[in-house]
């Protein structure tokens, strides 16, 4: 069985929502972003 994932572009709104939500259910020393949107480059290069 196969499945995909489709995943909403990364935005800075997304970014602000997703940060958000982090702090309305506690309160982190820092939020850690892993991927290519963490170094800047979204797709990769």
């Amino acid at each position: 069985m196969t499945s995909s994932l489709i995943f909403p572009p990364v935005t800075d709104q997304l970014l602000v929502e997703v940060v958000r939500r982090i702090l309305t259910i506690g309160s982190p020393l820092k939020i850690v972003l892993f991927g290519s949107h963490a170094r800047d480059c979204p797709f990769g290069q």
